[in-house]
């Protein structure tokens, strides 16, 4: 082999060794889950998305860092910005696991929730994640029966409040979910970990609505 072929040679292989590195590295960029190898720690305590119901979803968090006796607060609203009525049908069609959202105790068919997933994700990414499983406080309590679910949500123009039909009677809900808690107080809220409170690292907080809006941010556990 002449001295021309080997370095021809020698340069091919080099060549597929930078591709190979690179195939590997957006591979690894795409598909490793984020809770792996989660972004600096520029979190937004307040996201707000339109939805195309015509109401605004916001998720708000307390604060977007979290010592151990720190307490988080997750809240997630649904707003008629509008200066009219916004007259919704119910509908059924969640973004994510509705049985993994914190709603409203005792009131079937509430339409928004708020959760929590562990590892970094976003509106781009978050069906890669995980809803951690919520326990609803004083469910046990609710009368059996008590309630139908809605079949619409008519917002008060400017407002959270929606007027609602249940079975016929007319009532007032605010469309507004929320939960407090700390990094030791993962049993009482039945989030299911193997140890006994939150572990260091990003979390991914998540408002969703039955119209299938979902929005995200995020905080760390330190």
């Amino acid at each position: 082999m002449s001295d021309d072929d080997a370095a021809y040679n020698k340069s091919v292989r080099n060549m597929i060794i930078v591709l190979a590195v690179i195939v590997i590295t957006v591979f690894a960029f795409i598909f490793i889950p984020p809770v792996l190898n989660p972004p600096r720690d520029i979190f937004q305590n307040s996201v707000s998305t339109p939805s195309s119901q015509g109401f605004t979803l916001s998720l708000t968090v307390n604060a977007t860092q979290m010592g151990p006796e720190d307490t988080l607060s997750i809240n997630g609203q649904a707003t008629n910005t509008q200066g009219t009525a916004d007259n919704i049908s119910s509908a059924a069609m969640w973004g994510v696991d509705k049985d993994r959202l914190w709603t409203a105790i005792c009131l079937p068919g509430f339409p928004i929730g708020v959760g929590v997933m562990e590892g970094h994700f976003d509106e781009d990414n978050y069906t890669l994640g995980r809803l951690l499983t919520p326990w609803q406080h004083g469910l046990a309590s609710c009368p059996i029966g008590q309630l139908e679910s809605p079949t619409y949500f008519d917002f008060i123009p400017h407002s959270s409040r929606a007027l609602v039909s249940i079975g016929g009677n007319p009532s007032f809900w605010t469309i507004e979910s929320d939960v407090q808690f700390n990094a030791n107080s993962t049993l009482e809220l039945g989030l299911h970990f193997s140890s006994q409170f939150l572990q260091s690292g990003v979390y991914t907080a998540v408002a969703a609505d039955e119209w299938g809006d979902v929005i995200t941010t995020n905080f760390r556990v330190s």
